[in-house]
Order: structure tokens, then sequence, then C-alpha cells
């Protein structure tokens, strides 16, 4: 029988709540197979300086640490299955106990403008890799699902934000900026939509995860999260930067030269006129 649970993992009480259900429904046993973190948010895509601080707290406080209050909650049902492990019979196959994290490619990658959920996604890559080897030996299996990109409703929450984010810049740094970094942010959301598969995509990897006798450590999903999480990551920093300017049409900030020219135009408009040139 499924059951669904409204559950916020931001929120301890909410977690509490869930947690106590989960028990109920469990009753005797209470054992628990796979504790899948999937929940996410995505900050608007903006540059560091631009980025509410609040975006940055609301992406670490659901995308990573949403995957530690969850861990550290279910880890109690999830340990049963070792003992269970221990007790079967010869010839009985048993699958063990899964955490499965949904992280990101970039989770292995930090784009231009999305620092904020880079940031959260690169922190559950390394909670992940403590957790698989501190869970080892209790018969506790983590694996990491590692998705390309995905048309789900963070791409328009996130071009939305990033207008919100440029507007709410003061004037001085939108001219000192100038127009090739707001197309550059454009250029990068665009890419993640132009590049964005169908969920149903990846409900192989997460099947494997789940039901395999011998799971894998990480599920890359996709060709873009192999080239970008997987590729990208070793080459040159140089080369990746370079790459990445050439993509986004080579964002940067209105140049001296170009202020200069607008000062000299200025004051040539401000030059006072000659007597001669009164009397004409």
């Amino acid at each position: 029988m499924l059951h669904a649970l409204e559950l916020d993992v931001s929120l301890d009480a909410s977690i509490s709540a869930f947690l106590a259900r989960v028990y109920v429904l469990l009753g005797a046993d209470g054992r628990l197979d796979v504790v899948l973190n999937n929940a996410g948010v995505m900050a608007p895509a903006s540059l560091v300086e631009l980025t509410p601080l609040t975006s940055y707290q609301r992406d670490i406080d659901v995308n990573f640490m949403g995957a530690v209050r969850i861990i550290q909650a279910c880890l109690p049902l999830l340990r049963p299955q070792r003992q269970q492990q221990q007790q079967r019979r010869p010839n009985e196959v048993s699958r063990g106990a899964r955490i499965i994290n949904t992280t990101s490619f970039l989770g292995r990658v930090s784009p231009f403008s999305l620092s904020a959920y880079s940031a959260s996604k690169f922190a559950l890559e390394a909670l992940s890799h403590s957790l698989r080897a501190e869970m080892r030996a209790q018969g506790v299996h983590v694996a990491v699902l590692q998705p390309g990109t995905t048309r789900t409703k963070l791409g328009g929450h996130m071009s939305r934000g990033m207008d919100a984010c440029w507007t709410a810049a003061t004037e001085q740094d939108r001219r000192r900026l100038g127009p090739t970094y707001l197309r550059a942010m454009e250029r990068s959301a665009w890419m993640l939509d132009l590049f964005g598969r169908d969920v149903s995509s990846i409900l192989p990897e997460v099947e494997h995860a789940v039901c395999a006798r011998w799971p894998k450590s990480r599920y890359v999903c996709g060709w873009d999260s192999f080239l970008f999480g997987q590729v990208l990551p070793l080459l040159p920093a140089w080369l990746c930067d370079f790459g990445c300017l050439i993509v986004l049409g080579w964002p940067r900030p209105a140049g001296d030269d170009d202020t200069a020219a607008a000062g000299d135009s200025s004051a040539a408009s401000s030059e006072p006129v000659s007597n001669e040139e009164k009397e004409e």
C-alpha cells in the first residue's frame, strides 16, 4: 500500500511529525529499506554580489541541511536491516538498507551565476562521501544520484528570480556591470532549459539504486551530467573558465574606454560657446 505523507525538510517539527507517522505505518517490524533525499530548491541565477544572503541560506537549508536532518532521523530505522542480514538463510538474497542522495552535475562544477545552488550540491556531495565510508561497516549502502538537466519547476523559478535580482540591484551596479552580464545570466538559464529532459528519464537509475543487489556508489544520468560533472572537473581551471565565458558571450563590465568616451562626449557638449557663435 502506498502512503503519501507531507513533509517540510527545513522544519524540525515537520520531520518529527513525519517520523512519528512512519513508525506507526511500519508497525512492530520497525524497518526502513530506503531513504531517497530528493527535496530541492534553486536560487535565482544571479551574480554572487547581487544574490541575497537569504537565497544562499534557503538553498543550503533545503538541499543540504534537509538531507542531513532526514538521514539523522531515519538511521535508527535503517540499521535493523544489518541484524536481519546477519540472521538470513545462506541462500536468501538480502539487498540491505539504502540511502540515496540526489545531487547534480552542478555539485561537481559551479557555472556562471549559479553559485548558491552549486554550493548546496557540493555540500551534499561531501556529505555523501563521508556517510558512505561511515555506513559501510553498518550494512547501509550510500549512493549518489547525479542527474543532468531536467525539466522541473525549478527552472522557471530561477529565471523569474533572476530578473528580480537584476531589478533590485542599484543603478550604479547595473551601469558598472553593463548589459553583457545580464545577457550571460539569461543565457545560463536558457541553456539549462535547452538541454532539459523529462524527469522520467532518470527512473531506470533510481530503480537500480533502490532494487539492485549490488548498487553503484554513483549514478550519472545523461550525457550532460557525464560531460559537465565527470569530464569538465578534470580539465585545468583556466580552460573551464575560458570555455564558460565563450559560451556565455564573454560577459565583462562596462569598459573604461567606453566610460572615457562618454565623458569626452559630455565635456564637448558642455563647452562654452564663443561670442562670435552667439552673434551668428
